[in-house]
């Protein structure tokens, strides 16, 4: 016999409403659009552990989305870091 007690008539919570805004900007950019995030200091360009392309990575969204986008290291107003662009 399980300890855990099984029950009937609990009812399913509507879906959340509202939660934590998101914290990239894909779903709102336009084709043609960018957005540049700066780099937190110890991030390099690399694609290892500690890479910025790894904590801004668009590509798991686009490929819900099918939009596309590409991303390229770069230095804006004195700061590095990568900005993405929307393609399609």
């Amino acid at each position: 016999m399980s300890e855990f007690e099984i029950e009937d008539g609990v009812p399913i919570p509507l879906p959340r409403s509202g939660g934590k805004k998101p914290l990239w900007p894909w779903p709102e950019m336009e084709v043609n659009q960018s957005v540049f995030i700066p780099a937190i200091k110890g991030e390099d360009a690399k694609k290892g552990s500690n890479s910025i392309y790894r904590r801004v990575n668009p590509y798991l969204y686009a490929a819900r989305s099918k939009k596309e986008f590409t991303m390229r290291w770069m230095k804006h107003e004195g700061k590095v870091g990568v900005r993405v662009w929307r393609i399609k």
